[in-house]
């Protein structure tokens, strides 16, 4: 069968509320889909800067999450609550597992690389809806042709603040892993800037 038949049969054809076992069912060759109470969000998977990105970042995270005990994964299934999951670019969780979705209070860290055309979803609805759901800590990178900037946020009171900030050349602190890095150190190589 051909797979816009099933996108049809089981996406675009259907009205009413989600549930997450019906989201979960739903083919995984597709365009990117979260759940929101009930509510499908689809957004194109990502270009391939977007998803170089998420990997090296992914990779240096790994071994300060390990230390710490936990365990970093991409384009993780995150229950922020009933019938609300999300998929950060990257998460740290605080501790591993093998759950096709993985409570918020397990998460120590989202992070999410901005996309073009998705700028408010990143900077101001995921921002707000991770607060919401008590995730301690949000890491937002942004990044073009030849310049990046990371910054990190820090859940207070419910509301986030950033902590700090950094663009290529500099470091950014991730107090949550201790540790530091330079934002460029995740640019792709066809963004970094030639010489």
């Amino acid at each position: 069968m051909d797979p816009t038949d099933v996108w049809s049969a089981s996406v675009w054809s259907r009205s009413g509320p989600w549930s997450e076992q019906e989201w979960l069912n739903l083919p995984s060759d597709g365009p990117l889909i979260e759940l929101l109470d009930g509510s499908l969000l689809v957004s194109p998977n990502p270009a391939r800067p977007h998803r170089r990105i998420s990997r090296l970042l992914a990779n240096l995270f790994d071994e300060p999450a390990e230390r710490l005990g936990g365990e970093v994964e991409e384009g993780a299934n995150v229950r922020l609550r009933d019938e609300c999951v999300l998929i950060p670019d990257v998460v740290v969780f605080r501790e591993p597992g093998t759950q096709a979705i993985t409570d918020a209070d397990l998460v120590l860290l989202a992070a999410e690389i901005v996309s073009p055309g998705q700028r408010t979803r990143d900077q101001v609805f995921k921002h707000d809806i991770y607060a919401k759901e008590g995730i301690p800590w949000y890491l937002i990178v942004d990044a073009g042709e030849g310049w990046i900037e990371a910054s990190l946020h820090r859940l207070d009171e419910g509301r986030y603040t950033q902590v700090a900030k950094a663009g290529a050349g500099d470091v950014l602190e991730v107090e949550p892993l201790g540790f530091s890095f330079d934002p460029a150190a995740v640019l792709p190589q066809a963004w970094r800037t030639r010489e």
